[in-house]
């Protein structure tokens, strides 16, 4: 059902993008209205640095289906059938672990977790810095579960995902010989890969004529 399918994106990929947009817009501009011969030359320059900032933050997805999760990267895709995930994981990162023994990260699942300042603060808490007796070191130390980002969010949901899977869905997954499929090897994203060696080529050219 389209109802029962929802797509996550980086939280901060809307605003890269409108960033991205307006700073090639400012370039225009000002090569326009102020007059300066090295101005103009940074309209191909911004144009690139916006697609790259967009193709970076507001291609990666991850589209969680009652069925799969289709995880696109910035420059590859690949669908994963439910069935075949065994662990999922959050924190930091979202991992994804499959029957066939595969590992994937999505991209547009990045979690800030604990800083490095942070995490050295605590970690020195635990073990101290002499053989001393430390009390509580278990709550000292970072559960990748118990940290609130956006990775452990989406990592709980396609865990109940999985759980909520029916037997027949389950059936109907296995092969020939009774055994769950594993995952397809991944695609790559031909439509932005076309794009960002055309806009490379475009900037090149337009550094070229304008110096």
């Amino acid at each position: 059902m389209p109802g029962d399918v929802t797509e996550y994106r980086l939280p901060s990929a809307r605003a890269v993008a409108i960033v991205a947009v307006l700073a090639v817009i400012a370039s225009v501009i000002a090569a326009v209205f102020v007059p300066s011969p090295d101005l103009p030359a940074l309209i191909p320059v911004m144009m690139l640095a916006g697609w790259v900032a967009w193709m970076l933050f507001s291609v990666p997805l991850i589209r969680l289906s009652p069925t799969e999760v289709v995880v696109r990267n910035s420059l590859h895709s690949v669908t994963i059938p439910l069935t075949a995930i065994t662990e999922v994981t959050g924190g930091r990162r979202l991992t994804i672990r499959t029957i066939d023994g595969r590992t994937y990260i999505p991209a547009a699942a990045a979690g800030p977790g604990t800083s490095f300042l942070g995490g050295a603060m605590r970690r020195t808490q635990a073990y101290g810095s002499s053989i001393v007796p430390v009390r509580n070191v278990d709550d000292l130390r970072l559960d990748s579960e118990l940290l609130q980002t956006p990775a452990t969010t989406i990592a709980r949901m396609i865990r109940k995902r999985v759980d909520d899977l029916d037997a027949d869905a389950r059936r109907a997954s296995r092969g020939p010989d009774g055994a769950p499929q594993g995952v397809a090897p991944p695609v790559l994203n031909m439509n932005v890969i076309v794009v960002t060696i055309g806009v490379v080529a475009a900037s090149a050219a337009l550094i070229l004529v304008l110096l």
